[in-house]
């Protein structure tokens, strides 16, 4: 999009841009906050000192501001303690035990820290980050979206770098517990696994990069629950709550603090995702769509960010990509009526359930 010269976004605009409510610096957040004290300083108690890594300078700022920063990234890991499958996780040449100071402190002060469960068939694992301490690097990826190849490769290798790091330290330093070591031991990649890339995953989670600015935005009105606007042409429906991790780990009252998660709540709704935002404006583009990066703010963006909904909105672009071809048009011109006749046929899902509510209850 953005070579093609379509107009893009990659910050958390702020409140004031889309007169929303959750989007922008979040001064409390409550969800997957720290749940035991954590001193922030390289001496502790000495703010003079400096900050123990992951932490990163700056004030909390202003509640809904506008912020460069952006939910973090991590590796979604398959891992297996099946002794015939494992490849021991072995310990990375710039491993330096200091990085992890703040995953001992967190252990000290009497947290537990998160560990895998092979909850997968063959004993396997998804092990994604979404607690209050893990494999997030908040605060650590705010120039991948608009980097260069080298910026995007460098914030790349060093999550792969700390994260293999982290996996070592919680299973051999020897000032991690005893419960914690014994949660972790064992555990090792899959030989199975991803098997052109030495059982690692081939791409960093990309939570949150750059989004279409289009014609029509998608934003955190949509996903509200009292909101009365009917989306004429859906080429997918949106069925999860505004979620948006935490983009930064910064000094809050002299404690470590996650700042900008939002997820949930009781104010959410099911909604139809626009044909009009998969599209950019005529006079950038004609012949691009995209159904991952489609035009919506920073926090409604996190309603619509999970992979189902990706896979939808992937079949959907499918198709609208052969229509335009068929009918010699630019996608701009598609004819909605001849393009949802043709998802229909396809299977899709363009309608939500007027007892979509009780859906939502039963799956709390």
């Amino acid at each position: 999009m953005h070579f093609a010269g379509v107009s893009t976004e990659t910050i958390r605009e702020g409140n004031q841009k889309y007169h929303e409510i959750k989007n922008g610096i979040q001064t409390e957040n409550t969800y997957r906050q720290f749940e035991v004290k954590v001193d922030p300083y390289i001496i502790p108690g000495n703010p003079e000192s400096g900050l123990i890594p992951t932490i990163q300078e700056g004030a909390i700022g202003e509640f809904a501001a506008p912020d460069k920063h952006i939910q973090g990234y991590c590796f979604r890991l398959v891992l297996t303690k099946e002794p015939h499958n494992m490849m021991p996780i072995t310990k990375p040449e710039n491993y330096d035990p200091f990085t992890y100071e703040i995953y001992r402190r967190y252990l000290m002060a009497g947290g537990r820290l998160f560990y895998p469960i092979g909850s997968r068939p063959g004993g396997k694992t998804d092990l994604g980050s979404w607690h209050d301490l893990s494999a997030n690097l908040y605060g650590e990826n705010w120039a991948y979206p608009s980097g260069s190849y080298y910026v995007q490769d460098s914030i790349i290798a060093y999550h792969k770098d700390f994260t293999l790091g982290l996996i070592w330290f919680l299973q051999h330093d020897p000032e991690i517990d005893e419960e914690t070591r014994k949660n972790w031991a064992g555990w090792g990649l899959c030989k199975d696994e991803y098997v052109d890339n030495d059982g690692w995953p081939r791409r960093l989670y990309i939570r949150s990069a750059r989004r279409m600015v289009s014609d029509y935005i998608i934003t955190e009105h949509h996903t509200k629950r009292d909101n009365e606007e009917i989306v004429d042409d859906p080429v997918a429906i949106a069925w999860w709550p505004p979620d948006t991790h935490h983009a930064r780990r910064i000094v809050k009252d002299g404690f470590a603090y996650n700042e900008g998660f939002v997820f949930g709540g009781d104010d959410w709704r099911p909604f139809g995702i626009s044909w009009k935002a998969l599209v950019p404006k005529s006079h950038e583009c004609t012949n691009l769509i995209t159904p991952t990066c489609i035009a919506s703010s920073y926090v409604a963006y996190g309603a619509i960010r999970i992979l189902p909904t990706f896979m939808i909105l992937g079949q959907s672009a499918g198709c609208a990509a052969v229509l335009t071809i068929d009918e010699k048009s630019t996608f701009q011109d598609i004819d909605y009526l001849q393009l949802k006749e043709n998802l229909l046929d396809c299977g899709q899902i363009l309608e939500i359930p007027n007892n979509w509510l009780e859906y939502i209850q039963s799956e709390k």
